[in-house]
């Protein structure tokens, strides 16, 4: 049995204790709302002068007022289960749908707690790559690489230099790897995107004796830099304008 099963489980075995005090609530406020409507009703009728003396009511003495007295548990539960037994269909349909939207609530829950995972080959291959657009010197970006390689995904951070690549593979993780993307031209630029579209379209073989597969380019996250150059557009260097 799961986790969300019990929960379920769980939530249905309170349903009986839920119905019994609403319907002790609901009983205790008709009964003393009734009582008085007959208390104003009796005190109206015994001040009528158009109604005979011999056949007005007895007004009720009132007592002092007494502290909160609820009706005996007693005899509210088997008023309750007098009910509850005179409508058994409708008593059904009640603690069916219930608990049907208890389990709904529970299930969507459990669902939305799950983290996404990425797919992976029938021998445990990883399949799914994303591309982080960013400098892995960025406390977010390198914090959101791991979180994706933890995940199942293969992640490509893009590098324009050489400091870069040997940052990115200083983290010894062999799913996070750096993309040589130099953007200072656009011939260099598409020469880095080429190689890794030829990257994506070559076999994989996750040992030796595996059998080939593909991988898939699942998503592109562009993460811009935390900190931006002060001054005119005018005076920034080339390589100020590329990491903007």
């Amino acid at each position: 049995m799961s986790a969300d099963d019990q929960a379920f489980l769980d939530a249905l075995n309170s349903v009986p204790h839920h119905v019994q005090r609403y319907s002790n609530d609901i009983a205790n406020y008709v009964e003393g709302h009734i009582d008085k409507v007959a208390r104003t009703l009796r005190d109206t009728l015994a001040s009528a002068d158009w109604i005979p003396e011999s056949a007005r009511p007895r007004p009720v003495s009132r007592a002092p007022a007494p502290s909160a007295v609820t009706a005996s548990p007693g005899g509210v539960y088997a008023r309750v289960q007098e009910w509850v037994l005179k409508n058994k269909v409708f008593t059904t349909a009640i603690v069916a749908g219930f608990g049907a939207s208890v389990y709904m609530v529970q299930r969507n829950k459990a669902n939305y707690n799950k983290k996404r995972r990425a797919k992976r080959g029938t021998n445990g291959a990883r399949l799914e790559v994303v591309v982080i657009s960013g400098s892995m010197n960025e406390p977010l970006v390198r914090s959101l690489a791991l979180d994706l390689e933890r995940r199942g995904f293969i992640v490509f951070i893009v590098c324009d230099d050489v400091q870069e690549e040997l940052r990115v593979q200083s983290e010894g993780r062999s799913d996070i790897r750096p993309l040589v993307i130099n953007v200072s031209t656009s011939k260099l630029g598409n020469d880095g995107v080429e190689r890794f579209a030829q990257f994506l379209q070559t076999p994989q073989h996750a040992f030796d004796t595996a059998r080939a597969h593909y991988l898939q380019f699942t998503a592109l996250i562009v993460i811009p830099t935390l900190t931006y150059p002060n001054s005119p557009v005018a005076t920034l260097s080339p390589v100020d304008i590329q990491d903007v």
